[in-house]
């Protein structure tokens, strides 16, 4: 079964079905990737506080070039100089917009790294909260705190036995005569 940490790392921030609008992942699929329907937006909040989608990168992806550059491509047929020199135009152009693309994608990839290490701080506090552990290593983790009471226990009578003295027993035991 998928945890929520493991349902919200293997969301697709391009996907825009698996946001809402505000940029929060969707409970329903949350739900879905855990199999848990009882699951709410309270759940996923108490797990990964703050937790949204990286950045809205449909305003950097350029949806392509239209076909009207193909079409343009065509309608140089010639074999001259001047042809030569359009090529070379159109060659230009393309390479500017290849380089606007791979500064796009650069910023693109930063927001990422930024948004990764913020979810790694997130994990990070998870973890510290709930700590994963075997099973083995949770019945140790009590075995060990259960002995560590019945030894505090063992001191405190020991002490209170300490504070007993031969003297202080037999004016008990006087006190305890005198009674009956």
């Amino acid at each position: 079964m998928t945890t929520i940490v493991e349902a919200l790392q293997s969301l697709d921030h391009v996907d825009d079905e698996q946001w809402t609008a505000a940029g929060l992942p969707k409970v329903e699929t949350v739900q879905e990737l855990t199999q848990n329907n009882d699951l709410t937006r309270s759940d996923i909040d108490e797990v990964a506080p703050g937790f949204e989608r990286f950045t809205d990168i449909s305003d950097y992806i350029d949806a392509g070039e239209s076909h009207e550059d193909e079409e343009q491509d065509e309608e140089i047929e010639s074999e001259d100089d001047d042809a030569v020199n359009q090529w070379e135009e159109k060659k230009t152009g393309v390479e500017g917009k290849i380089k606007e693309l791979e500064l796009k994608k650069n910023e693109i990839d930063e927001k990422i790294l930024v948004q990764i290490k913020k979810r790694d701080r997130y994990i990070e506090k998870i973890l510290a909260l709930r700590p994963e552990m075997t099973p083995t290593e949770a019945i140790k983790q009590y075995q060990e705190s259960q002995l560590k009471n019945r030894l505090d226990a063992y001191n405190s009578k020991q002490g209170l036995l300490k504070q007993l003295t031969t003297t202080s027993a037999s004016e008990l035991d006087k006190s305890f005569i005198n009674q009956s």
